[in-house]
């Protein structure tokens, strides 16, 4: 009977260290585990945000009735829009800031400020230069 006691406390002492000592190792590995996803939804999250933000600056470019303000504003509204649709939530700061960076991006590929109406300059033809082949009036 003596035994069977000792065998009971061993279990239970050998219960009350090994949880807690599998507790102590595991947690910082599942805890990794958890911001690992976090991490890669805020990732999803925001590429999401880029492509919206990319196809609002592409759509305001052309509507060259609204001022820069009001394309800003309409892109940023497009794309909380679009973004709560798919379930995600985007601050007005983080809005703001992607649709600038898609502006600036759209603006350096296309070669300059498209959304701004641009005057084309007229250069006269210098008379004094000749062109090799011929005359430029033929």
């Amino acid at each position: 009977m003596f035994n069977g006691t000792i065998d009971y406390a061993s279990g239970i002492s050998f219960l009350l260290i090994v949880i807690p000592a599998t507790y102590r190792l595991l947690h910082p590995l599942i805890q990794a585990k958890i911001n690992t996803e976090k991490n890669a939804q805020t990732k999803q999250e925001m590429a999401l945000a880029d492509h919206y933000a990319q196809v609002a600056v592409a759509e305001m470019a052309v509507m060259a009735n609204l001022s820069k303000a009001d394309r800003k504003n309409e892109a940023v509204r497009f794309l909380m829009e679009k973004m709560l649709q798919r379930g995600f939530a985007v601050s007005d700061g983080t809005a703001h800031a992607t649709v600038e960076a898609a502006y600036q991006d759209y603006k350096h590929q296309m070669g300059g400020d498209i959304h701004t109406i641009q005057t084309p300059t007229h250069v006269a033809a210098d008379p004094d230069v000749s062109v090799p082949g011929g005359d430029l009036n033929d």
